[in-house]
């Protein structure tokens, strides 16, 4: 069915009347105010859907503040201050490169570039921790080059659990991926439990820092060679066990003990991860993350090795 020219011609004029001059007089009221009120109506729709989309992939200035964490403790202070100070009387210090489980160099690297620097420090203050012992066989918890070593390795290793902890909104915001990326579907959602958990991203390895320090040395990482739990809390060096004394065990729950300082800043940090991460999700997401940041509140609680490690 064709359409009569002249009759085009009215609609036409009719159309451009009703929409281009929407509040004409010889309009009836009616129809204006419908006019009026359709298209408010399709304005707000528009405007809906695209805020929609938008926020669906992008996160604004206006994004839910981050929930307010614990505040560090004294103790906590002080050994971060200790470190960074450490770092920076070493400026020449490489930053490390992660290369967590099967990815390699493709491994998510840290937000916070503190991080990178500071762990070859924590490599450094292994080493040293384990040469101070190897010379100090007879006794060795009872010596001062042993405790220094310690008192460093467990400083540095807080810091670095710390600013992990810090660094998960941020890292996990940047593996989302910009705004073009999120609109292609590309990045990468991760919950904090996720990004403490999968192993191409770097976490994955620093998660265990703070609580692999204090355990070995507390004195129960170590696995006999039958890959059994041992009996009492002890490591070994060259083959060699270092028993550790009841005495020296103490001492970890007696104030103004070094140890006392290490048992603090090692429960603090249990404490932090789950002001991060539900309890119930890291269970979920990977169970050594339980396993290994169970406070150590007495004697008793402390002799054996959690588990095994993550590689």
């Amino acid at each position: 069915m064709s359409l009569d020219p002249m009759q085009a011609t009215s609609t036409h004029s009719t159309m451009s009347h009703m929409f281009y001059n929407v509040l004409c007089p010889t309009q009836s009221l009616t129809k204006r105010v419908t006019i009026v009120v359709g298209g408010g109506l399709l304005l707000i729709g528009g405007l809906y859907t695209a805020y929609s989309i938008i926020s669906k992939y992008f996160v604004t200035s206006s994004s839910p503040k981050l929930p307010s964490y614990p505040e560090i403790p004294e103790v906590g202070k002080q050994a971060i201050l200790a470190t960074i100070d450490r770092l920076k009387d070493n400026p020449n210090i490489k930053p490390h490169r992660f290369e967590a489980g099967y990815c390699g160099d493709r491994t998510h690297q840290p937000v916070n570039a503190q991080i990178a620097h500071l762990t070859p420090l924590y490599f450094a203050d292994f080493k040293a921790l384990e040469e101070a012992l190897k010379r100090h066989q007879n006794n060795p918890w009872e010596q001062e080059e042993v405790l220094q070593a310690a008192d460093a390795l467990m400083k540095t290793a807080y810091t670095i659990g710390c600013l992990t902890l810090q660094d998960l909104h941020p890292f996990t915001e940047r593996l989302k991926g910009g705004f073009i990326e999120r609109l292609k579907g590309g990045g990468k959602e991760r919950t904090y439990a996720d990004a403490l958990r999968i192993q191409d991203s770097y976490p994955y390895q620093a998660f265990f820092c703070c609580t692999r320090a204090y355990h070995w040395i507390r004195g129960g990482l170590v696995w006999d060679d039958k890959k059994q739990r041992l009996d009492h809390p002890t490591v070994y060096i060259d083959s060699k066990p270092i028993f550790v004394t009841e005495t020296y065990a103490q001492r970890f729950y007696e104030e103004g003990t070094k140890q006392h300082s290490w048992n603090q800043l090692y429960n603090d940090y249990c404490d932090r991860v789950r002001s991060y991460v539900k309890e119930e999700d890291l269970w979920i997401a990977d169970e050594r993350h339980v396993k290994w940041t169970r406070k150590d509140t007495g004697i008793e609680t402390f002799f054996h090795t959690p588990d095994t490690l993550p590689t």
